[in-house]
């Protein structure tokens, strides 16, 4: 048992060492991110469209974009 415990453990830090994410640092700009189908739904009265998102069109102030997944098996997840 303590093997795969070890086993496991050594095989979340190889990959975690790999990860990009902690590349992250203080007074840099982070990397634009662009979804181009059905990036931002956008409502119009009761009109619903989808349009292309990008995050150069957020420029200058502090944001916070949310992510939800669109799944039904996420339904529970996302109402909490």
């Amino acid at each position: 048992m303590q093997k795969i415990m070890r086993y496991t453990l050594l095989t979340g830090l190889l990959f975690a060492a790999s990860a990009g994410a902690h590349q992250i640092q203080a007074g840099q700009m982070l990397p634009q991110v662009a979804v181009s189908d059905k990036g931002e739904i956008v409502l119009n009265n009761a009109d619903v469209a989808y349009q292309s998102w990008s995050s150069s069109g957020l420029p200058g102030k502090v944001r916070v974009v949310q992510h939800f997944a669109a799944r039904t098996a996420a339904k529970e997840k996302i109402r909490r």
